[in-house]
């Protein structure tokens, strides 16, 4: 290992993390992993890019030192940022794959039993990898590194604490000027530059911002809309620290205040709440619902909420902040255990009317959880 200048965090942090998914792949009898998905390569190592169309491979070996096989224009992104002190680059315009199966077989690793998470290849690509490795065994593996993400370590709940420092500068900022007359892109602007100027890198999400009716709709953001008397203006922002990211929800209601949008946001607040109070470790995703649905009703008929009380969220690259296929619903077995970390997205939308939504990202402590964003909205 390596001090590379910007390592994001001590070398004694990455052992502990190659040591946790070692000791997962001795349980798989795997002695190879190869590890395509670039989330994964910068827990391991530190690696990060804004490209993630070119193709790269980290070797991680059960035991001895890793190869990063990448693009030679990505190399010195490596040597700047991972710890990784053996870089085998390929050159444009040749197969990265073909690379791929030199390096196994020159290293001896050929003949093991190599997992690959299908999750991070396309069909395409993995084809072109069981060509190149042909008398290789693979095993096909699902989400096998952030299944070992999904529990934080201090460090890591560190980042998104200041992450989530960020957002709610950067909320702060967009609803200061969400008023009639301005658009959704000139809040959206204000959230934006609040939260760059703080110091968040590029975020997972850019800054969402829906009003009015069209809020009513799931994954409407800005478009030159102006905002108008009585609308409801949706937010929802994810500021970005290490790569790590704090997502939070929330809306302003403009003057004069609809009683129904009113009534769904009390609504929305109860169930955030009830929700936040019900975290603790030995709780499962059943038991969160199961309290929220309690506020789910209290918002009145005709409401779409979409049934997610909590999501996996930290380490993450666009397109998303979701550091693992994780969600907690109705009928989810999932035990939360202490130092996993959720987005509670809370938001009940109206058809024809519009959403009212108000979120926290929150970490699982040893007795309950621990709000890591701004915390205005619950009752603690």
């Amino acid at each position: 290992m390596r001090e590379a200048k910007e390592l994001p965090f001590s070398l004694d942090e990455y052992r502990a993390r190659l040591e946790k998914v070692r000791a997962r792949m001795a349980e798989a009898g795997l002695d190879l992993l190869l590890v395509h998905n670039l989330a994964d390569q910068f827990y391991l190592t530190g690696y990060q890019t804004f490209d993630q169309v070119g193709y790269s491979c980290l070797f991680l070996p059960l035991e001895g030192e890793p190869v990063f096989e990448v693009w030679k224009t990505e190399a010195g992104g490596v040597r700047l940022n991972a710890w990784v002190e053996e870089i085998v680059p390929w050159e444009t315009g040749t197969d990265p794959f073909v690379l791929t199966g030199r390096i196994l077989e020159e290293r001896g690793w050929a003949g093991g039993r190599i997992g690959v998470d299908e999750a991070a290849l396309t069909v395409g690509e993995y084809r072109q990898l069981r060509e190149a490795v042909a008398d290789a065994e693979l095993v096909m593996l699902a989400h096998f590194i952030s299944a070992v993400r999904l529990v934080k370590t201090p460090c890591e709940v560190e980042m998104i604490r200041r992450a989530g420092r960020i957002t709610d500068l950067g909320l702060t900022a967009a609803v200061s000027v969400a008023i009639p007359g301005v658009t959704d892109n000139a809040v959206a602007a204000a959230g934006y530059n609040a939260m760059i100027g703080a110091g968040s890198e590029y975020m997972c999400y850019a800054p969402i911002v829906t009003a009015g009716a069209r809020s009513g709709t799931p994954h409407t953001t800005h478009k030159r809309m102006v905002l108008h008397p009585g609308d409801p203006v949706f937010l929802e922002f994810g500021a970005c620290f290490q790569r790590y990211s704090a997502p939070q929800m929330q809306t302003a209601l403009l003057a004069p205040i609809d009683p129904e949008l009113a009534r769904m946001a009390e609504g929305v607040l109860t169930t955030l709440n009830d929700v936040i109070g019900a975290i603790k470790p030995g709780v499962t995703g059943d038991d969160l619902a199961r309290v929220g649905y309690s506020g789910v009703a209290m918002a009145g008929p005709g409401i779409y909420f979409h049934g997610v009380f909590a999501c996996s969220v930290g380490l993450g690259f666009p397109p998303t902040w979701e550091d693992h296929p994780l969600f907690l619903t109705r009928g989810d077995t999932t035990v939360l255990e202490p130092g996993m970390v959720f987005h509670l997205p809370i938001a009940f939308r109206l058809p024809g009317r519009g959403c009212v939504g108000f979120s926290e990202t929150v970490v699982v402590t040893q007795d309950g959880c621990d709000v890591l964003t701004s915390g205005e909205w619950c009752n603690r």
